[in-house]
């Protein structure tokens, strides 16, 4: 077998293309931030185009292997797409736009698999980048326009959406191996994250804090139990201290109001209706729950309902969207290409620290994506497919052969 991964310092031209394919999704962009211009072209193809190149360096050092496992589930809950779509009479533009994206999410992860560093670097830049560029776009937004939430956008997306790459980050940058500015970053995902107002970004950031602490501390000792409460005393202090200021002042009140709505027992605000959405989804899946509808969309409601303001949304759930695009049969492909992933993942995480990083931050985003939509969106499903290539590829003494993975 070719050895699969390279040295980053020797490679550097092809990573850095790589890496600049991704980010150009948050410069070149059509929502109202900062620090972000939309082309005359689709920003897709500019990413095409880069990945084309970097494809070209290293594909003249090694050959691209393509796992065959995850590459036949990808195209088989295609096929079942593709049926559902014409018998539904989806427009040729639905059906177009699977079918590339479908392309791309298998050769990320096989780029990834094929060509990924040892230590993992270029993950680590990659995800620095989109931090940068995302707070930095997040923090001047806020200047210029104030905090409403409405108007909170980075290059890659509205606040919430946002939230979902900060969070990636910070799991990642929170259990990945120390290096020198580790702190850094995790400290400026965590303001990226406070920037875009969204509650459900702050509960799954506390939750990757505590999981964190969980695995890091004996709490047979009392040292660690000091620790705890001195993370306590620092917490209330720096929310007393937010509150004072004109950044910090909208995430204290919006915990505030969040709390208060919680426990008031008005669990329909506290979710931003999401409840309702949650209903009118079901309903929709009822229809066509083998194939799934495509659309979260009900043609039988008039625009006075309670319901119609929901036409077309995003289900806020990642199971509840799985079902929508794919259907009751597509699910259980996915969840037999999530099964394969976790499986193989068990394998390729054995003394390495920096793949173990990467399983947290996606267990993060799974925690998130059961409120918010993230699986299943492309910006965000390529940045999964290039992790969890990069997860996956094997290692110098490692040998391909589990799960029909390709020599």
């Amino acid at each position: 077998m070719r050895q699969r991964q390279f040295g980053f310092r020797k490679h550097r031209i092809g990573y850095t293309i790589f890496i600049l394919s991704y980010l150009c999704f948050t410069v070149f962009s059509s929502y109202p931030s900062v620090l972000a211009v939309e082309l005359p072209i689709p920003t897709t193809l500019v990413f095409v185009v880069l990945q084309a190149a970097a494809l070209c360096y290293f594909a003249y050092r090694a050959e691209l292997s393509i796992p065959i496992v995850p590459a036949v589930i990808f195209i088989l809950r295609l096929i079942l797409f593709a049926g559902n779509a014409i018998a539904l009479h989806m427009s040729l533009g639905t059906l177009f736009y699977e079918i590339v994206l479908t392309l791309i999410y298998i050769y990320v992860f096989s780029f990834m698999y094929s060509y990924a560093s040892e230590d993992g670097t270029e993950i680590r830049r990659l995800l620095i980048g989109l931090v940068t560029v995302t707070t930095l776009q997040l923090a001047i937004g806020i200047l210029i326009h104030g905090s409403d939430k409405g108007e909170i956008a980075a290059g890659i997306g509205m606040s919430n959406y946002a939230a979902t790459f900060l969070l990636l980050a910070f799991g990642y940058f929170l259990f990945s191996p120390k290096t020198k500015y580790r702190v850094l970053w995790i400290g400026v995902s965590v303001c990226g994250v406070l920037l875009t107002l969204s509650f459900g970004a702050y509960v799954v950031l506390a939750f990757l804090a505590a999981l964190r602490l969980v695995t890091a501390l004996d709490w047979k000792l009392p040292r660690s139990w000091l620790i705890l409460l001195g993370l306590a005393v620092a917490g209330v202090l720096a929310i007393a201290v937010l509150a004072q200021t004109d950044f910090g002042r909208p995430v204290v009140d919006k915990m505030a109001e969040k709390l208060r709505l919680l426990f008031t027992g008005n669990l329909q605000a506290f979710g931003s209706s999401r409840l309702m959405l949650y209903e009118f989804t079901l309903d929709n899946i009822k229809r066509h729950w083998a194939f799934g509808p495509i659309e979260n969309f009900n043609p039988n409601l008039a625009p006075s309902d309670a319901f119609f303001r929901f036409q077309y949304d995003r289900s806020h759930n990642l199971l509840l969207e799985s079902l929508v695009l794919y259907g009751v049969f597509g699910t259980l492909v996915n969840l037999a290409l999530a099964i394969y992933v976790c499986r193989l993942a068990k394998r390729r995480i054995v003394g390495q620290p920096a793949k173990k990083a990467i399983v947290f931050a996606v267990l993060g985003t799974v925690a998130h994506g059961l409120i918010e939509p993230n699986f299943f969106t492309m910006h965000f499903e390529i940045l999964l497919w290039i992790l969890l290539g990069a997860l996956l590829s094997p290692n110098k003494r490692q040998t391909p052969k589990l799960y029909g993975e390709a020599a």
